[in-house]
């Protein structure tokens, strides 16, 4: 790995040894033109929001659907499809089950069902 570059919306911009700190939102559509421009070859995407989902969830939307869309169409060449890729870009998502609605105070009966918030 020769760089490393990390993005926040609330934190300052610097750089070190170890690469730079971006204050840039995964929101953005300028994440996506990000990744192509520098040429990055990885990327891990940990921007996940969950505790806002009840005080938020348009907000929440918009950080884990729309900044998802946005690190996948930086990591394609094809800018129409982010989905259809000539020179692939490793990609890692992290997060956590309660992303995809789960608690562990409500369990579900069936496997794959979540509740509703």
């Amino acid at each position: 790995m020769a760089e490393v570059i990390g993005i926040d919306p609330r934190s300052r911009a610097t750089t070190s040894a170890g690469g730079e700190f971006l204050r840039l939102d995964i929101r953005h559509s300028v994440i996506g033109e990000l990744v192509r421009a520098v040429g990055i070859d990885t990327v891990v995407h940990t921007a996940t929001t969950v505790d806002s989902f009840n005080r938020d969830p348009r907000a929440a939307h918009e950080t884990n659907v729309i900044g998802s869309m946005n690190l996948l169409a930086g990591c394609s060449p094809n800018r129409r499809s982010p989905f259809r890729t000539a020179r692939r870009r490793r990609q890692a998502a992290c997060s956590a089950t309660a992303a995809a609605g789960h608690r562990p105070d409500r369990h579900s009966a069936a496997p794959g069902r979540h509740h509703a918030q």
